[in-house]
């Protein structure tokens, strides 16, 4: 359905049961079939005039926060943040352990008259693992075959000489959203880290294509009504709500406000280690 901008809770509703309608999420579901509770709402939206385009992307946005703001993929979240930590540090130690192993295997092939067929040069390596790769094979491999024929061994680095490096890199992850590096940071309280991924979410439909109007707010009754049927829990009540959202605008996170709040400058503490690693 299509209108040149909201004017009832029905424009809203009808919206929400197309995008339903494509996915159909047990979410959306809950959100359309308590239509009674989710009706102020639906209102709050529709009187904020969105396009059609505006208030499809903020009710896409809306069904993410609650699909990934739920304790289940917080506690994912938060158990994946510490097993990507052990890898780094586990891949690191294989790597040196690997290096230092190949390095001892060199030694005796070196003071003895062993023969071991292997591959060592790195682009003999990078040939075999790219045997599937149409890329590598139109554009790459004549090139680098070509260099490994003018250049010598001596040009080249060696299988232990590259897992040295990556034994002495250690990544450290980095959060792509700062809501998901508050929840693995705090304390697993469901709502505010519900509301974290929601505020977040309505930041992306403001900064989406389409935007969402300059002074566009969701009141503290609705995302009070949000959380409830989001998260399908107990009535939170509007003061909670309030008492919480200012908490998370004074840390930077603006979510239902007009007019976003800057974050506080992170300081670098004397000593401190560089930029991190970003991992994608």
């Amino acid at each position: 359905m299509y209108y040149l901008h909201t004017r009832t809770a029905d424009d809203v509703l009808n919206t929400l049961k197309a995008y339903r309608d494509d996915l159909h999420e047990p979410l959306l579901d809950r959100l359309i079939s308590r239509e009674t509770e989710m009706m102020p709402v639906w209102e709050n939206i529709a009187q904020q005039r969105l396009s059609w385009q505006q208030c499809h992307t903020l009710l896409e946005q809306i069904f993410f926060a609650g699909a990934y703001g739920t304790q289940d993929h917080n506690s994912r979240l938060k158990a994946d943040y510490r097993r990507l930590t052990e890898l780094n540090e586990k891949i690191a130690a294989q790597a040196a352990a690997l290096s230092a192993l190949l390095t001892e295997q060199g030694q005796i092939l070196n003071r003895n008259a062993f023969s071991l067929e292997r591959t060592t040069h790195i682009v003999d390596l990078i040939e075999m693992a790219s045997e599937q790769n149409g890329h590598y094979r139109s554009y790459l491999r004549d090139p680098l075959d070509a260099l490994r024929n003018q250049y010598d061994g001596k040009y080249w680095p060696s299988l232990e000489q590259i897992l040295n490096v990556a034994a002495r890199e250690i990544p450290e992850a980095e959060f792509l959203h700062r809501s998901e590096e508050a929840i693995v940071d705090g304390r697993g309280e469901a709502v505010p880290d519900y509301l974290r991924v929601l505020f977040e979410s309505i930041e992306t439909a403001r900064s989406s294509y389409w935007k969402l109007p300059a002074r566009f707010t969701l009141t503290d009754a609705s995302l009070a009504i949000l959380v409830t049927v989001s998260l399908d829990t107990d009535n939170i009540s509007n003061e909670r709500v309030k008492m919480i959202r200012t908490r998370l605008y004074k840390e930077g996170f603006p979510g239902a406000w007009a007019t976003p709040r800057r974050p506080p400058p992170q300081r670098t503490a004397a000593g401190g280690k560089g930029s991190k690693h970003c991992i994608r």
